[in-house]
């Protein structure tokens, strides 16, 4: 994951995140984005339907970028869509330390 780009993004971050997935095609884009700064944090484009494994292994890289900076997430949102709470809601809020989710 390049870091120049997320010291900047990561400077004044807030603590909230918004975690989802888009598809385009066979592609699909898991992406996190600063929910109070509007700032796009890290993304992962993979040619299928992301697995738990997938989600894991992005989100475990994103949280080591936090750590190195000593950031805490705070909350996270999702768009509340069955697939999305599947594979990015509560999976992705234990592996941040996370015990509620913003929908």
């Amino acid at each position: 994951m390049p870091t120049h780009y997320l010291d900047e993004a990561l400077a004044d971050f807030s603590g909230y995140l918004a975690i989802d997935e888009v598809y385009d095609g066979p592609f699909c884009i898991l992406s996190v984005v600063d929910n109070r700064r509007y700032n796009r944090l890290a993304f992962r484009v993979l040619d299928h339907a992301p697995t738990h494994k997938d989600v894991r292994s992005f989100l475990k890289d994103f949280k080591g970028q936090l750590n190195k900076r000593c950031l805490v997430v705070r909350g996270i949102t999702t768009d509340g869509s069955r697939n999305c709470s599947r594979v990015l809601g509560w999976p992705a809020a234990r592996l941040l330390g996370l015990r509620r989710i913003e929908v």
